[in-house]
């Protein structure tokens, strides 16, 4: 599969399982206790194999400090971010809301399993506010999850570039 595709296949796949649950549902064919055991299946593979786009811009980025807490995403390509700026905090970045300007990051198809372990070390709901975006990759618009900084900045000096350009394993 090319790095750009979405494995169709398998969404239709769980689409034929689900209408064939819902035609034996409607049809009365199944009972309750028949059921119970095939719908706990397929939601346990369903949660397992669910996936969402997530744009990272800091240091979960490839060649920096964080990337291995990216284990099992799959890296799309590079994305833009528009009408965002990427704020300096010292040792990691932060992207805020603001008119004309531009993030430069990466886009990756990432596991709902991992997304609770980047919520944990990105403070979600406190530090970071994990947040539904539309990026640009290679020509396409994709809409993608990221983690906005939820705190003040008036005091954090804005990234013009729009690229976080520490060194790998810069720590302040």
């Amino acid at each position: 599969m090319e790095k750009n595709t979405v494995d169709f296949d398998q969404i239709n796949r769980r689409k034929a399982e689900i209408i064939h649950i819902a035609q034996q549902v409607i049809t009365n064919s199944i009972s309750k206790e028949q059921l119970e055991p095939i719908l706990k299946e397929f939601l346990l593979h369903s949660q397992e194999d669910a996936t969402d786009f997530l744009f990272v811009y800091g240091t979960l980025m490839r060649k920096h400090p964080n990337h291995s807490l990216m284990k099992g995403a799959r890296f799309i390509g590079e994305a833009v971010l528009e009408n965002h700026h990427l704020v300096d905090l010292g040792s990691y970045p932060g992207a805020i809301p603001g008119n004309k300007g531009c993030i430069y990051g990466e886009l990756y198809i990432v596991p709902w399993t991992l997304i609770s372990k980047l919520d944990e070390y990105e403070s979600e709901g406190s530090l970071y506010i994990r947040s539904d975006i539309q990026v640009v990759c290679e020509d396409k618009k994709y809409w993608a999850m990221t983690y906005l900084y939820n705190r003040e900045v008036s005091k954090s000096k804005i990234i013009f570039s729009g690229r976080w350009e520490k060194e790998p394993g810069f720590h302040s």
